[in-house]
């Protein structure tokens, strides 16, 4: 199982999880994400690092509107576990 952490570099970002209770004052999600699973978040800064919640949980981030650079670290996978839910995302 895929196992990751992250840490911001630069700016911020919202960090959803599915796990935990609905967070109020959601940001704004573009309807073109199509429909959002994950309702819990944070406000992820500089220098913070967060995890996943559980081991393979749905998760995503959002920036902020100046953009944000966030660094990743995992355990090694070959990408047969990575999928994408917006069609429009890619490496």
């Amino acid at each position: 199982a895929k196992h990751e952490p992250w840490m911001v570099e630069k700016g911020w970002v919202y960090n959803f999880s599915v796990l935990g209770d609905e967070t109020p004052n959601a940001p704004a999600i573009p309807a073109s994400h199509g429909p959002i699973k994950s309702k819990n978040f944070v406000v992820q800064k500089v220098g913070d690092v967060l995890r996943l919640k559980e081991l393979e949980s749905f998760h995503f981030m959002m920036a902020g509107p100046e953009g944000a650079i966030v660094d990743e670290w995992a355990c090694y996978h070959d990408n047969d576990g990575l999928r994408f839910t917006n069609p429009k995302a890619s490496l």
